[in-house]
């Protein structure tokens, strides 16, 4: 480039900021990109409107609304319940990864708080409530004799969600679709997963007497098919 075009541009490049300055930067074309101006808004107001948005089930909106109170009001009280509030949100739309998130932050920032103890149940529900969905997916892929998925599935519990209520069917499930495919090794492996962490269930019974033929219940404790012999 010669310094005559050089000047030249430069000389474009000043006028046009010059004519910036004159009739301000958003009626300018290069500096065109706009945001959101930033609305400072009474925190009671902002929290209402999210409440309001969460009684219409809008949960999007109430995310959002509870949200902006934490970054506004980030030191008041109303910002603490928003907090809570945020992952309650989520855990009512279902959104329970993001739930678990949010109840995570909650518990680490406040840890003292007396609702603390309630974040922790809610972030286990949710916990609870993802397992639960993949056993539903895994005993729909085994009805439908896809074993592989519904195992894949199945694992999934056991790995990822160790401390929910669904583990000793998962392993059971296991015991049954591995049957299924014929591998007795993993079957007998994941039985004895169940019957070291949960020898008095009825799920290890059940993966007992599909392994072995063997019933451990008592007469008395057998459920009704095995009395009427519908197994």
């Amino acid at each position: 480039m010669s310094d005559g075009t050089v000047g030249k541009t430069r000389r474009v490049l000043a006028g046009a900021v010059l004519a910036c300055a004159a009739t301000g930067l958003g009626a300018c074309g290069l500096f065109s990109a706009k945001e959101d101006p930033y609305v400072d808004q009474p925190v009671d107001q902002l929290y209402n409107r999210a409440l309001d948005a969460l009684g219409q089930q809008d949960y999007k909106a109430a995310a959002k609304g509870f949200e902006e109170v934490d970054r506004q009001h980030p030191y008041s009280v109303w910002a603490t319940k928003a907090e809570l509030m945020v992952a309650f949100t989520y855990y009512e739309s279902n959104k329970y990864d993001d739930a678990i998130i949010a109840l995570d932050r909650f518990i680490q920032l406040h840890p003292g708080h007396r609702d603390a103890r309630d974040a922790r149940l809610k972030a286990e529900l949710a916990i609870d409530h993802l397992a639960g969905k993949e056993m539903d997916i895994g005993r729909y892929y085994q009805r439908q004799g896809i074993y592989i998925a519904a195992i894949n599935r199945y694992r999934t519990v056991v790995e990822r969600y160790q401390s929910t209520t669904h583990v000793p069917e998962a392993l059971n499930r296991l015991v049954e679709s591995y049957t299924a495919l014929g591998v007795k090794s993993e079957a007998q492996s994941a039985a004895s997963v169940l019957g070291y962490n949960f020898p008095g269930s009825d799920w290890y019974a059940d993966s007992y007497y599909l392994l072995t033929g063997e019933d451990l219940r008592p007469p008395s404790e057998k459920p009704s098919w095995w009395k009427l012999g519908i197994f």
